[in-house]
């Protein structure tokens, strides 16, 4: 879907506990050059949302596994890209990557295989997955970049471009359920979203 229906699903929703994005392997810049020294490779790179370490229970080698997308400029990598770069795990956490147009983000977490069947794949277990990544990094790089790239910036804020997962954790409680969430959602696209001049169904 579009980067704004987690916006605006944060706010009109707010019985949901946790709303979270990540950026789909589309072919558009999913595998990007990184540097570390003088050392260059190319990344499957997908970006993401803090929340999505509170949606996912991945499996984290080394790291915060709750908080390593929170702080600016962070990045969680596989283990296979720590030893790439880095020779191991153990050295790959607080360690900087260099993206392409110069700006670098700090290594905060290392994630071991993904179990599979998913749609989430490190790249190396599952080349079919729509959100594979080697680096998941946080979304602020991507927000920052749009600020300089029309076509990043059209991406994020156009409603006909679906680039993003979006994710929903509803209450553990039972006080707001999938149906609720349905119900809730058909106004949503009317009242917010339109391509065309037509209003978009969720």
């Amino acid at each position: 879907v579009s980067g704004l229906t987690a916006k605006y699903q944060r706010t009109d929703i707010p019985e949901l506990e946790t709303v979270a994005r990540a950026t789909l392997n589309t072919g558009f810049d999913s595998e990007v050059p990184i540097a570390v020294g003088d050392r260059k490779t190319f990344v499957n790179v997908s970006y993401a949302d803090p929340e999505f370490l509170e949606v996912f229970a991945l499996p984290f080698l080394a790291g915060n596994s709750r908080d390593a997308l929170r702080a600016p400029r962070s990045a969680v990598i596989a283990s296979s890209l720590a030893t790439r770069l880095f020779g191991s795990v153990a050295e790959a956490v607080g360690r900087n990557l260099r993206l392409q147009d110069g700006r670098e983000v700090t290594v905060r977490g290392v994630l071991g295989t993904l179990k599979q069947p998913s749609h989430l794949s490190t790249g190396a277990d599952n080349k079919m997955g729509i959100v594979r990544f080697e680096a998941l990094i946080s979304m602020d790089v991507f927000e920052a970049e749009a600020a300089s790239d029309p076509i990043r910036q059209r991406i994020l804020e156009n409603w006909s471009v679906p680039f993003f997962a979006t994710y929903a954790v509803l209450p553990r409680d039972g006080s707001f359920t999938a149906a609720d969430l349905r119900s809730r959602l058909a106004a949503f696209g009317p009242r917010h979203a339109s391509y065309a001049g037509k209003p978009l169904q969720f």
